[in-house]
């Protein structure tokens, strides 16, 4: 499936934040601030034989509003492109109901933190939080994982390279780390999958 990084998408503008009055002028862009946007276009990408381009992306979340606050809001924008592709959509915050969904061929985006108490998050460190894409489980309880701002240095920093195995794109953890980068969100779970025939 395609693998999207955000880091390389600097020249694609991203308006979001605007509640805020916007995001500062080098923020506006999908390289810092369209983590989001990358999963939506690779889950798509791997649920459909559709292809969703980050710049129709970033006009999808803009004309539904998912661009108001820091980033983009997936309780927002999931329910939008997942009607606009013929997904099913859910939010959760059970990881039993994302693992029933990886292994019934769906997938899942997650939002990570940041800051979990005096300790920085494994997948950023950006207080904002961050998102990715959870592609499958398996016997053993390891997730494999995209990451749309993947740097192999984050994942050689100590207390993050004996939590996460790296086989660039791909990653691979256990459900206790995902679950150790929770937030405080309600539901920080967006299951997609293809709608079963009526």
């Amino acid at each position: 499936m395609r693998y999207l990084n955000q880091k390389n998408y600097r020249h694609i503008p991203y308006m979001h934040n605007l509640d805020a009055g916007g995001a500062p002028e080098d923020r506006r862009n999908v390289a810092t601030s369209g983590c989001g946007l990358c999963c939506m276009c690779m889950v798509v990408d791997r649920l459909t034989t559709q292809t969703l381009e980050l710049s129709e992306c970033v006009r999808m979340a803009e004309d539904c509003g998912a661009n108001h606050k820091p980033g983009s809001r997936m309780h927002i924008l999931g329910p939008v492109a997942a009607e606009r592709f013929g997904l099913s959509y859910a939010a959760t915050d059970s990881l039993v109901d994302v693992k029933k969904t990886l292994q019934a061929g769906g997938c899942a985006i997650m939002f990570t933190g940041g800051v979990h108490g005096d300790r920085k998050g494994i997948f950023t460190q950006n207080p904002n939080g961050h998102y990715i894409v959870l592609l499958s489980v398996d016997e053993n309880d390891d997730f494999c994982i995209l990451d749309p701002n993947y740097d192999a240095e984050k994942f050689l920093q100590e207390g993050v390279c004996d939590k996460v195995k790296v086989c660039a794109p791909y990653l691979y953890c256990s459900g206790d780390v995902l679950m150790g980068e929770v937030t405080d969100l309600a539901a920080p779970f967006y299951l997609f999958n293809k709608k079963k025939p009526k």
